[in-house]
Parts: C-alpha cells; sequence; structure tokens
C-alpha cells in the first residue's frame, strides 16, 4: 500500500510578533484606563481616598500610562516606517500614531495631577483618544 505524500502541516501565525505586541499594549492601556475610569478612589483597600500610596485606582491608572507608553514605544519601533509627516496629519498612520501619543500625554498628566481635581478628564480623554487610535488601526 502506497502512504502518498505526508499531510502539510497547518501553518499557525505566531501567537507574538512586533506588531501584535504593540496592539496588546494599546488595548491594554485602554482596558486599564477603563478599570480606573470605573474604580472610585476612595474605594481602594487600604486606600485613605485622597488618591495617595496605591490601591486598585491608583494601579490601574499607573497601569494605563506605562502600557500606552509601550504602546507608543513600541509602534514606533515596529512602525516608524508607517510615518510620513508629508502625508499630513489626517493620513490614518499619521492619526494613528498622533492620537496614541496624546492618549499616552493624557494618561500620564492624569496620574501626575492625581488626586487633584480634574485628572479624571484627562485619563478619559486619554481613554476616548486611544480608542480613536486603536480603531483607526483596525
Amino acid at each position: 500500500m502506497h502512504a502518498g505524500p505526508a499531510p502539510e502541516e497547518r501553518w499557525h501565525a505566531p501567537w507574538i510578533t512586533g506588531n501584535k505586541l504593540h496592539q496588546y499594549l494599546g488595548i491594554g492601556s485602554l482596558v486599564a484606563a477603563g478599570l480606573a475610569a470605573f474604580s472610585a478612589p476612595g474605594d481602594d483597600e487600604g486606600g485613605s481616598g485622597d488618591g495617595e500610596g496605591g490601591g486598585f485606582h491608583h494601579t490601574a491608572g499607573w497601569t494605563a500610562a506605562i502600557l500606552g507608553g509601550a504602546a507608543v514605544g513600541t509602534g514606533l519601533v515596529f512602525h516608524l516606517d508607517d510615518i510620513r509627516l508629508r502625508d499630513g496629519f489626517l493620513d490614518p498612520d499619521n492619526l494613528h500614531a498622533l492620537l496614541g501619543i496624546m492618549a499616552t500625554a493624557a494618561y500620564f498628566a492624569a496620574v501626575n495631577k492625581a488626586p487633584g481635581s480634574g485628572h479624571g478628564s484627562m485619563g478619559e480623554l486619554g481613554a476616548v483618544a486611544m480608542l480613536v487610535s486603536i480603531k483607526l488601526a483596525w
């Protein structure tokens, strides 16, 4: 009996690539920002309600900022050749990069302004900018 050719192995896309890492970091920052937005600073375990020193809200805010920064960094490393200023700011790649940078800047402004008033608005602005940035890329 002739066995014939061996069945071809199915190709599977790698679970992690530079582009996927960039995507996961951006989405992670958005999720963390959402968690920070929906957790009140006064509800932090062991927190005093003043936003200082730890707790879930504090950690989620800093996580959003750090993941956003990492998303911007990986975007510059893996997609720098996609950004061309001669195409103008309304080019989807340029707008994606600009909104991602603005989102991350707003996240960092929010966590650095906390616990002062207005830091929530900065965080929410960052989340909206990150959402639009991600939507443009998909």
